[in-house]
């Protein structure tokens, strides 16, 4: 990590309106909260339950991952591995497979949700679209505008970045095909950036 953070940690994060649409870290909260308000005044059910548990994980790996909500409404159950906690993320875009790390308390609770309800199969028994609807439903109770599923993949990225983790990091962990897509999106290079760069960089011969 020491090899690559150098080459990086100087890039400058684009101004808010260069930026992709997406939601912040806070108003991710929001929306986890708002769907265990959408069950508080409701009587306690176990289908209830289920849901609002299904729906937290959901939103959960949805930010988590960085994934598009069609590969993470794909998820199986046997795309993750308990033991080495990675989840193995198919991309339909790119058709392929990437390795996600998980967090501990991600693991814990998808291992909770798998036990307590008798998971198998898929992870999640709905299709995008319901997803979509969901996730509308919970961000009006958040009081979170124009939010669609894409904007948490953008916000994890961005999320990312203000913690100082390096681009490789974060281009692997979107499955971008390399860096640069990564940099594009997010990132911008300006001249105090290119002198702190260039400085040190040999451009003429000896004696020229």
């Amino acid at each position: 990590m020491s090899e690559i953070l150098p080459y990086y940690q100087g890039l400058k994060i684009r101004d808010i309106s260069q930026l992709p649409p997406h939601i912040t870290f806070q108003e991710y909260l929001k929306i986890i909260e708002a769907v265990n308000k959408s069950f508080e005044s409701l009587p306690p059910t176990d289908d209830r339950l289920f849901r609002q548990r299904r729906d937290k994980l959901f939103l959960t790996c949805l930010w988590e991952t960085g994934g598009r909500v069609g590969d993470v409404c794909d998820l199986l159950v046997s795309d993750i591995d308990m033991y080495t906690h990675v989840l193995n993320l198919r991309v339909r875009k790119r058709k392929k497979t990437i390795v996600v790390t998980l967090s501990d308390r991600l693991l814990f609770e998808t291992s909770e949700y798998l036990r307590n309800f008798k998971i198998e199969g898929r992870l999640f028994d709905f299709t995008r679209q319901y997803a979509w609807q969901q996730l509308k439903k919970y961000a009006e109770i958040a009081k979170v505008k124009d939010v669609h599923p894409h904007k948490f993949r953008h916000g994890l990225a961005i999320y990312l970045l203000e913690q100082k983790v390096p681009i490789p990091v974060i281009s692997a962990r979107l499955g971008h095909s390399n860096v640069l897509i990564t940099m594009q999106q997010y990132m911008k290079v300006t001249p105090e950036i290119q002198r702190m760069f260039m400085e040190n960089v040999k451009m003429r011969g000896n004696g020229q």
